[in-house]
């Protein structure tokens, strides 16, 4: 293809940029707009890092309560709580992990991988890749435990605090169901839907997020995204942006592939549309967005 023999610094250019954006929203979004059982454990290790840190500040003598939409076979949500428990060993958490599909939420209850095979080989959906890798296996001793038959068990600790729920992100009950959440994990979830689906459903997902709490987006339209985030009270975490965005291997190829990610830049709207993490800040008005000065990892500073 054309487009991979063009240098990556060119590619970041803005007309280069403008015009694979042309593709993108001509093209390549109305294509491939199908949903998969797609997971794998420690995805992306910034984006898992950063919210393990940021869900850690937040345990206190309640428990920690985390939910993982879209959740498939587990490894995402298994992923962060690790992390979480390396962070604050002594936090206490009440997870959910929520998926439509009940055979996948039943694999993610049973914990059970086996390096080179999807567990949601029989779903739905797709299954996508291998949730483990045969040699990814030996860098996720903290999460899982190998036998000797050759699978590998999340470890007891980490299942002892998930609850494993079959519904979806447009229903409207779920927030009586499991309650308000200090982080809600809505990855890779939302892009397949049509835009007024979507929509709805990220406004939902918006609705069980803790006033101080976080939600975790990706894989969803930027635009989208932008119209729904930008007049919320909802204020982008900047730390680790160009990592966090850069993070998954799986984002590569765009313009021409859906769920790819365009080069990271940070012209008029970035923070809403290239972050990834946003914390509900309760106190701000409906309909404004707050002036926040930060600063992402390279140094710079900005005005949201």
């Amino acid at each position: 293809m054309a487009w991979k023999l063009i240098p990556e610094a060119t590619q970041k250019t803005a007309l280069l940029r403008a015009i694979g954006r042309w593709i993108y929203s001509h093209f390549t979004s109305r294509t491939m707009r199908f949903q998969s059982h797609y997971t794998q454990f420690m995805r992306n290790p910034s984006l898992v890092g950063t919210v393990a840190h940021l869900a850690a500040e937040r345990a206190t003598s309640r428990p920690l309560r985390i939910a993982s939409m879209g959740c498939s076979t587990g490894a995402e949500l298994y992923s962060v709580i690790a992390m979480i428990r390396s962070a604050a060993p002594d936090a206490r958490i009440q997870a959910f992990g929520i998926d439509l599909a009940s055979d996948v939420v039943d694999a993610a209850k049973n914990g059970v991988y086996w390096p080179g095979k999807s567990s949601a080989a029989n779903s739905v959906f797709e299954s996508g890749r291998p949730e483990v890798l045969v040699h990814e296996a030996p860098q996720l001793l903290n999460i899982l435990n190998p036998q000797p038959d050759g699978s590998l068990h999340v470890r007891s600790h980490l299942k002892k605090d998930v609850e494993w729920v079959v519904s979806d992100a447009s229903d409207r009950n779920l927030i009586k169901r499991i309650g308000r959440q200090d982080v809600v994990l809505a990855n890779n979830v939302l892009g397949p839907m049509d835009d007024d689906l979507a929509s709805r459903c990220l406004q939902n997902l918006m609705a069980l997020v803790r006033p101080g709490g976080y939600l975790v987006v990706d894989g969803v339209d930027q635009e989208l995204k932008f119209r729904v985030l930008a007049p919320s009270g909802f204020t982008p975490i900047l730390s680790n942006a160009r990592e966090i965005w850069n993070g998954d291997p799986s984002k590569r190829g765009w313009p021409w592939v859906r769920w790819g990610h365009e080069p990271f830049s940070t012209e008029e709207g970035w923070c809403i549309r290239k972050v990834t993490i946003f914390r509900n800040d309760d106190d701000v008005m409906a309909g404004r967005h707050p002036v926040l000065v930060a600063e992402d990892t390279v140094g710079e500073r900005y005005l949201v």
